[in-house]
């Protein structure tokens, strides 16, 4: 039996009968639904060739045929609903957010499943095959979201894009007082109001501290030219350092009941 997919421009075909008074046949297109019997087909179901209107369950079709006293039956040919496809989720970018949540419409038929063009992504629940999970573990980067539903043969596929941002941290800054990179500023810490961030020479000692979490210090970080905030490679004394590397540890919180994130890295500072 041969199976089709149901789209707008669907058109079952059958070839010209054989035998018979030519200039007399008769056709009736059929339709057999679930445990039904044979039934004439809607719309126009008198021509060679029929289009099929769009339902909601997979059905059979045949072709019958009448010349004189030949009749004929067409091998029956199942058409499968091929559903459509719709994320609720909008496309969307996150800030320092690494878990997000995926909603789309269930089907009616069939059944769905999520996938990414990331396969290090988890899924709760896995196999991601409800309309509403969740994704978790992702990184800097961009993604693609794939919902697709399956219905016998036929297959019906939706995405979105996801953008994540996570912090940069340079390797190195020169405070030399020409306005081009005279601070250690992280890139996307703009997005964070609760954080600490700690800087220590290779002797351990702490040379810069900013603390945000007990409400200390601007309410954001300012992206200016002064390096109000951020480290400019002056001790607590405001004595310019030497040039060397210097070690970091950046903790934040994007709300108040988040879990903290921790970075820890280094930075080269030139003079």
């Amino acid at each position: 039996m041969e199976k089709v997919c149901e789209s707008p421009s669907l058109r079952l075909t059958a070839p010209i009968p054989t035998g018979g008074d030519e200039t007399d046949y008769r056709y009736e297109w059929q339709i057999k639904e679930g445990d039904h019997d044979w039934k004439p087909a809607q719309g126009d179901n008198d021509k060679k060739d029929y289009e099929p209107g769009t339902g909601d369950s997979n059905r059979l079709f045949r072709r019958y045929v009448e010349s004189g006293e030949c009749k004929h039956s067409s091998e029956p040919v199942e058409v499968n609903t091929k559903q459509r496809t719709e994320i609720i989720t909008q496309p969307t970018t996150l800030n320092l957010k690494f878990n997000m949540d995926l909603k789309a419409v269930e089907p009616k038929e069939g059944s769905g499943l999520w996938s990414s063009s990331n396969n290090d992504l988890k899924f709760i629940p896995d196999p991601p095959n409800l309309p509403n999970v969740r994704v978790e573990d992702m990184k800097d980067g961009e993604y693609t979201f794939y919902w697709t539903v399956t219905n016998g043969d036929c297959v019906s596929e939706t995405s979105i894009e996801v953008i994540v941002v996570d912090l940069f941290f340079p390797k190195g800054f020169s405070p030399n007082g020409d306005d081009d990179n005279n601070c250690f500023r992280i890139k996307g810490a703009e997005n964070v109001k609760l954080s600490k961030i700690i800087i220590r020479d290779r002797y351990n000692n702490i040379v810069f501290e900013d603390n945000r979490f007990g409400g200390k210090g601007n309410s954001n970080y300012e992206n200016n030219k002064d390096c109000t905030g951020w480290w400019d490679g002056r001790d607590k004394s405001g004595r310019e350092l030497p040039s060397g590397v210097y070690y970091y540890r950046y903790t934040f919180r994007l709300e108040e009941d988040q879990q903290e994130k921790i970075y820890n890295g280094y930075v080269v500072l030139r003079r």
